[in-house]
């Protein structure tokens, strides 16, 4: 049965730096602080520019006074003595400037992030805290003390604590109460520091509310300015040889959330337990992997991929590594009214924890349609295009996105700009539905998966030229018929379906569109022919274009490894043909296919009943995620 005729009761769909290889491998509720906030104020787009106010360059050696030092040559250590992190904190270029974390995990196990709560939830809290120094003054005169400050709409996004010298920390400056769906929460813009603190020196550490949420000239461009004026007792800028001017200045900008895709190393893939037969032929395709196959059955989606979209963020850590955290973004919308079943409230009671956060991009209240399911969002693995170039690959998505989570898309910059094709010809409205990545020993290092209704066609004529029209497939299935709103005999011969006029028209229709997505793939990706390779399928339409023949480019892709669904087509010489076709085109050497070019390990898996009755197929039943890369984005310097 249709995913949108079922009932709400229904489970159904509608919805490293260590070699600096640059690689690259679908309105908030109350629950959602993070995604209800609204950019109000002045601020820029987001060019991110050199000097962002004159600096003195403190000498050479130990400061002889108080200066701001954050990590500005990102080793991952803020030190007074790196020349980098006392004269280039004031930068965000490609080869310098500091960043910190939107702290969205739940490290204190209270089912909020982290960046909403009013304390530092211990070591491994104070470990997302991206730290800025000011160096101590020993020989500061008497009366002499300090002002911090960062502008208002810098402060509604991120929170600086002060650490103490019991190892606790105090919130100095930025988002200052308990802020969870107000627009706009009160906040410090400025903090003092005493004499006996300069003469100490203070560790500050910084932490975003939100990630950079849109490209608007009014929106919050995820930096934050940090100034400091030291002064004497009479409130006059005090002068030192480390700071001549009295005043001094950092730039952090927060770290962009960055999407996982089918070339990543994942550790994970997640699915609902409804359907046994699923369940079990998914779980024996992950037994020679590691990957872990968690599934749950408490939810009233069964569509796992729109649920939620994976990712991460970092920030550069010590000796080539990073600190950072995986971070899902939530679909806008829930099967059922109210907060209790939309897609946040899911990831705060099954996802949310130590470094595992979570994000909603949309405002106010839920809103948007099938297209804003995260079928309809994937990730293009790295490339490079004549001068362009793509190190961490670029965010792909179809039509209808709400303008929001457009926003937030080009907003993250590194994976962008982002790439949309047309998807509104489809009735589910998702690319996942036409399009896949895998691996591939190319320069590249990968290829195209696209779906092609002629080439499903063909296969099915060939073998009616060769006497073979009245063998069945789809033996003993049922399928949906939309003139009945019932489920009905699926089996069916090859004659039969290629007499089926209206199948074989609408699969022409839906041949029209899929080559427009090839030629502009082609186009904005500069792909050669032997990029892409086709499989077949065959479409009806049902108020929109879903897959007749079960759609195995809709598939979960892993390592060297792929996972379709298993078309049950004619058994042509005691093989499926369909299967046979796969196997020789992805299972071979043919394509390049395969980290070593050999091909990839092709495991089909019984969907019929469980997902492609209700018009979707192994990728929209499954989520795949993995530990943050070791990827540095900072060297783009945008």
């Amino acid at each position: 049965m249709l995913r949108s005729l079922l009932s709400s009761s229904s489970i159904v769909k509608l919805a490293a730096l260590a070699s600096f290889a640059w690689i690259c491998a679908c309105g908030g509720d109350a629950a959602s602080d993070v995604a209800a906030q609204t950019d109000t104020g002045t601020g820029a787009d987001g060019a991110l520019v050199g000097d962002l106010a004159p600096v003195d360059a403190p000498p050479a050696g130990p400061p002889s006074g108080a200066i701001l030092v954050a990590d500005a040559d990102r080793d991952g250590v803020v030190d007074p003595l790196s020349e980098a992190d006392r004269t280039k904190k004031h930068l965000q270029t490609a080869e310098w400037g500091a960043s910190f974390l939107a702290n969205l995990d739940d490290d204190d196990g209270d089912q909020l992030e982290d960046a909403n709560d009013l304390m530092i939830n211990g070591d491994e809290d104070a470990k997302d805290l991206a730290r800025v120094l000011v160096t101590a003054w020993q020989a500061a005169p008497d009366g002499t003390t300090a002002k911090l400050s960062v502008g208002p709409l810098e402060a509604q996004n991120v929170r600086i604590w002060r650490h103490l010298p019991d190892t606790t920390w105090v919130l100095v400056l930025g988002n200052a109460e308990f802020c969870k769906t107000s627009a706009t929460c009160a906040v410090k813009t400025t903090a003092g520091l005493s004499t006996a603190d300069l003469r100490e020196g203070v560790e500050l550490g910084v932490e975003g509310r939100k990630f950079r949420m849109s490209t608007a000239p009014s929106a919050w461009d995820g930096v934050v300015h940090l100034a400091m004026d030291v002064t004497d007792a009479t409130g006059a800028l005090l002068p030192s040889p480390a700071l001549p001017s009295g005043h001094d200045e950092a730039a952090l900008r927060v770290a962009p959330w960055m999407q996982f895709g089918n070339l990543d190393a994942f550790d994970e893939v997640r699915s609902a337990a409804y359907f046994p037969v699923f369940v079990s032929g998914t779980k024996k395709a992950l037994e020679s992997t590691s990957i872990d196959y968690p599934t749950y059955s408490d939810w009233n989606d069964q569509w796992t991929q729109d649920i939620y979209q994976t990712g991460w963020t970092s920030i550069p850590g010590p000796k080539g590594t990073v600190q950072a955290m995986r971070v899902l973004m939530a679909r806008p919308w829930g099967r059922e009214d109210g907060a209790k079943w939309l897609p946040i409230t899911f990831l705060r009671t099954h996802y949310l924890g130590p470094n595992r956060g979570i994000v909603a991009a949309y405002k106010g209240a839920p809103s948007g349609s099938t297209f804003d399911s995260f079928g309809n969002c994937d990730h293009i693995p790295s490339y490079a295009k004549s001068h362009e170039d793509y190190p961490f690959g670029r965010i792909l998505h179809g039509s209808n996105v709400l303008p929001e989570t457009a926003e937030f898309y080009k907003a993250q910059r590194v994976q962008g700009p982002p790439v949309v094709i047309n998807t509104a010809w489809l009735a589910v409205g998702h690319i996942d539905e036409t399009t896949s990545w895998v691996p591939a020993k190319t320069p590249r290092g990968w290829k195209l998966l696209l779906a092609s209704d002629d080439l499903g066609k063909s296969m099915l004529e060939e073998q009616s030229k060769k006497g073979n029209g009245k063998v069945q497939f789809f033996i003993g299935l049922k399928n949906y018929d939309p003139k009945t709103d019932k489920l009905k005999t699926a089996t069916v011969t090859i004659d039969e379906a290629l007499a089926d006029v209206d199948l074989m028209q609408w699969s022409q229709e839906a041949e029209v569109e899929t080559t427009a997505q090839r030629a502009a793939l082609v186009q904005e990706l500069g792909l050669g022919d032997d990029e892409i390779v086709d499989l077949p399928l065959l479409t009806e339409d049902v108020g929109g274009k879903i897959a007749w023949l079960p759609g195995m480019v809709n598939a979960l892709v892993y390592s060297d490894h792929i996972l379709m669904a298993d078309p049950f087509g004619p058994k042509i010489d005691g093989a499926d043909l369909f299967k046979t076709y796969v196997n020789a085109e992805l299972g071979t050497a043919k394509h390049g296919l395969g980290a070593a070019g050999k091909g990839l390990a092709v495991h089909f898996v019984d969907d019929w009943s469980s997902y492609h009755v209700n018009m979707g197929e192994v990728h929209c039943a499954t989520n795949p995620e993995g530990p943050a890369p070791v990827l540095p984005w900072w060297t783009l310097g945008i």
